[in-house]
């Protein structure tokens, strides 16, 4: 979910700046529905960061914007969170897919 690239971690801002930000209220959801709680959690705060200035938007030119307005440290207590938490929440994501697969009998 939350952006690495060559080794360095990059944290909500980054998440947030590339496409995979339009679609964090789905990943919100399915982190819910996969019982992802902590990880949940985390996107759920880093969503309401935006609430100041606006809210979150799907749009990814409307979310540049958006962020240009937040402090430039906005998501770095939440970077440290999610670094430092120990939920496998993409083992709880996968096992719901898998579910969801199976249910549907594809």
């Amino acid at each position: 979910m939350v952006a690495c690239h060559g080794g360095q971690q990059r944290g909500f801002d980054q998440y947030f700046r590339n496409s995979s930000g339009d679609a964090a209220l789905l990943a919100l959801d399915t982190l819910g529905q996969s019982e992802a709680n902590e990880t949940r959690s985390l996107l759920a705060n880093a969503l309401s960061s935006f609430e100041p200035v606006g809210g979150y938007a799907a749009d990814r030119e409307e979310r540049f914007y958006l962020l240009k307005k937040l402090p430039a440290n906005a998501f770095d207590n939440l970077d440290s969170q999610f670094y430092e938490g120990q939920e496998p929440f993409m083992s709880k994501v996968l096992s719901l897919v898998a579910k969801l697969h199976t249910h549907a009998n594809v």
